[in-house]
């Protein structure tokens, strides 16, 4: 049995991938389940393989979780024969886990995607589907939230679980109800999200922000540290290797930053950080403040 799960709302496959394998823990008797898990951008795919074939001499089920094969291209070549030696194989449960996919991924997914029994791939929530899911998350955490509340909730975090659900997190943790006390609170890390996807939302953003009381300086450093993240996600991805641990970015950042450098070339976002080095020139040299600044960055 072969299970494939993939797509760019990483928080919602990752969520049932984890009800998968608990699925198949209870299932097992005692002792009964074999457990293999590799990263193939990380780990080493060659000793998955083997592990996958090995015979077993006590367990009676074999349960195989195989993440990002398709986006870790040097690895797929490795992996490629598992696809098929497991499929309809009632010893080996294998689950593919992996993200929203480039197109050289979406060819390599093309060629193997029949070894599959079963296939999800979760998309980006919207409209009404995106507010069901909004108050079943925030109602299991304690959490009330009105019609109204779950919109603004949604028009501020867009279609990004992870973050909603951090955000729900620590609502729930401050003891917040909803029911008219969910405000919308922006951060430096909002500006940031929507920097490149949506320059009006940055701006309404950013003088939100500000207006907070936010240092600008503060935020004019992170702004350009993270387009320089951005660039480092970008080339990484372009020559289909995963952003190793020695760069110290961390995980969670690495998966946003992936999402939004799809729909941006490498030659952009070497001019949006050259724009920010001559923004910093100004600022220094007195010919121009943070604030006007940030403006003119934004567009």
């Amino acid at each position: 049995m072969n299970y494939l799960l993939h797509g760019p709302d990483t928080y919602r496959s990752r969520k049932k991938l984890r009800e998968i394998i608990a699925e198949y823990r209870r299932k097992a008797p005692d002792g009964g389940l074999n457990f293999h898990a590799c990263d193939a951008g990380e780990g080493d795919v060659g000793a998955f393989v083997s592990a996958v074939r090995s015979g077993t001499l006590f367990a009676t089920k074999k349960l195989a979780v195989l993440e990002r094969p398709f986006m870790a291209l040097r690895a797929f070549d490795v992996v490629r024969p598992i696809f098929a030696e497991t499929h309809k194989n009632a010893d080996v449960v294998l689950v593919v886990w992996d993200e929203g996919l480039d197109t050289e991924a979406k060819q390599h997914l093309k060629e193997v995607e029949k070894y599959f029994e079963k296939e999800q791939e979760f998309l980006f929530l919207k409209g009404p589907a995106m507010a069901r899911w909004i108050a079943k998350e925030s109602t299991a955490r304690g959490l009330h939230l009105s019609p109204a509340e779950i919109g603004a909730f949604a028009a501020l975090h867009g279609g990004d679980a992870w973050h909603m659900v951090q955000e729900m997190e620590k609502m729930a943790l401050g003891g917040e109800s909803g029911t008219g006390r969910y405000a919308p609170r922006f951060s430096i890390f909002d500006v940031g999200d929507t920097f490149f996807s949506s320059p009006a939302v940055a701006r309404r953003t950013l003088l939100s922000v500000i207006d907070a009381g936010e240092d600008e300086m503060r935020m004019f450093g992170y702004l350009a540290g993270y387009v320089r993240t951005l660039l480092m996600v970008k080339s990484y991805a372009e020559r289909g290797m995963s952003v190793p641990a020695s760069a110290h970015i961390k995980p969670f950042v690495i998966q946003k930053a992936s999402r939004q450098v799809r729909t941006l070339s490498a030659d952009y976002l070497v001019r949006q950080l050259s724009r920010f080095f001559e923004e910093d020139r100004l600022i220094k040299t007195g010919a121009s403040t943070a604030h006007t600044s940030l403006l003119r960055l934004i567009g």
